[in-house]
């Protein structure tokens, strides 16, 4: 990922915070937020990996060492794959350039 910092109050930190930090705390804890929490910290996550260089490419693959990570957790199933989507969703919406969406 490129780190260049194009908006200079928003840190590399930050963004991997989400992509990174975000799937682990779920993983580890539980912790899942709400549906539009994830999904709309994700999607500007994805946002400003654009911005600083990552390509399509590097942000899927990236979301696929994510979603195995999380389908690799012995949390209920129901958590995790609402977790998987509502994450995979931001991401694929962020990457194809649709408006941000949640639906219930």
């Amino acid at each position: 990922m490129n780190t260049d910092n194009p908006i200079p109050h928003i840190s590399a930190e930050c963004i991997d915070v989400v992509m990174r930090e975000l799937p682990e705390m779920f993983c580890s804890l539980g912790f899942a937020g709400d549906e539009e929490f994830v999904y709309g910290v994700t999607y500007f996550s994805v946002q400003e990996e654009q911005r600083r260089g990552a390509s399509a490419d590097e942000i899927r693959e990236q979301r696929s060492q994510i979603l195995r990570r999380i389908d690799a957790t012995d949390r209920p199933p129901h958590d995790s794959e609402l977790f998987a989507a509502f994450f995979a969703r931001a991401v694929d919406d962020a990457l194809e350039g649709r408006s941000p969406c949640v639906l219930h």
